[in-house]
This record gives structure tokens, C-alpha cells and sequence, in this order.
């Protein structure tokens, strides 16, 4: 099937040293087929590294540091330890579309098509969803700040309108 590339990182303790086959701890570019797979692979050598298999079909992914991936798909948001892939994490989020992970809080925030709106997500033994806050529009893209502190929600159909949201309170607080 064909590649979207979704987003390349690199991975905590990244050296400039080739990546081993299967090594997470190096730089990867993470993938998708359309299909229920993200690939990774190694840019630079051309190498395929691992292949994930998620329970449904990508439609974006983030990393969240502590080598953790996390995959929006329709029903869900799905999260892989690239170190060990036989830990995975799952929760029912319906209609999730964009995802953005901050790796210092190891927070998710993910969009969702309808109630067209945007929910901060802790992931752990009790994951839970700490906030959700309607924007008023199809999020196309979502961002935070440097620090943490914004999450910037591109509203799509809708030229330069952003909605920045308190990442504490899940307040807008301003479109």
C-alpha cells in the first residue's frame, strides 16, 4: 500500500550512530498505510524498522515521549511502547481525528469530529478524560505551545481561525 508520512521524531537518547534493527532509541519516521499498520523506519538508511499493528485504521499519530506513539483512529486513541511493543494502551474516544501528546507531561489532547470539540486525556492504570471542550468547527490540526501551557486547534473550513485553549482548565481562550 502507499506511505503517508505523518511525522518524523527523534526518539529520547538518539545518537548520531546507525540505528540496529528494531532500536527505538534512535531517529524514525513514523507511517501509515491506510490500513491498520504504522510502519517505522530509519530515514536516512532507508531501513525498515518495525511493523505495529493497531486495532483500526490511523488517521494521525504523536509522540509522547518514554518512546510511546500514540495513534488517533475512529473509535479510539491507541498508544504503543516503541521499546516494548507488547504494551499497549487503549481508550474509547469516539470519532478521533487529530492527536498532539505533550512528552514532558506525557498528556494527550485529541480532537474529535463530532461533538466537533477537543478532549485532554491522562493515560495510565486509570486513564481518564480530564476535560473536553466543544470549538465550534472541524479541527484540522492541533499544536501546544512550547511550555505546555496553549493548545493551539486549527479550525479547518475556516482560513487562519484558532482556537487557543487553557491545556489546565480546557477553557478557549480566544478564537
Amino acid at each position: 500500500g502507499t506511505l503517508a508520512v505523518l511525522c518524523a521524531v527523534a526518539l529520547a537518547g538518539a545518537s548520531e550512530e546507525p540505528a540496529e534493527s528494531g532500536d527505538p532509541a534512535h531517529v524514525a519516521a513514523l507511517a501509515f498505510d491506510h490500513r491498520s499498520e504504522v510502519v517505522l523506519f530509519h530515514p536516512e538508511e532507508e531501513k525498515w524498522l518495525r511493523t505495529l499493528v493497531m486495532s483500526g485504521e490511523p488517521s494521525d499519530l504523536a509522540f509522547s515521549g518514554a518512546a510511546r506513539l500514540v495513534v488517533a483512529e475512529e473509535d479510539r486513541i491507541e498508544s504503543a511502547n516503541l521499546a516494548e511493543p507488547s504494551d499497549p494502551w487503549r481508550m474509547g474516544v469516539s470519532d478521533a481525528e487529530r492527536v498532539v501528546a505533550d512528552p514532558l507531561t506525557g498528556r494527550i489532547y485529541v480532537s474529535q469530529s463530532e461533538p466537533r470539540a477537543v478532549s485532554a486525556v491522562t493515560m495510565g492504570i486509570r486513564s481518564k478524560i480530564d476535560w473536553t471542550t466543544k470549538v465550534g468547527g472541524e479541527v484540522s490540526a492541533l499544536a501546544l505551545d512550547p511550555n505546555g501551557a496553549a493548545l493551539y486547534a486549527g479550525l479547518g473550513g475556516e482560513p487562519g481561525r484558532v482556537a487557543v485553549i487553557d491545556t489546565v482548565t480546557g477553557r478557549i481562550r480566544r478564537i
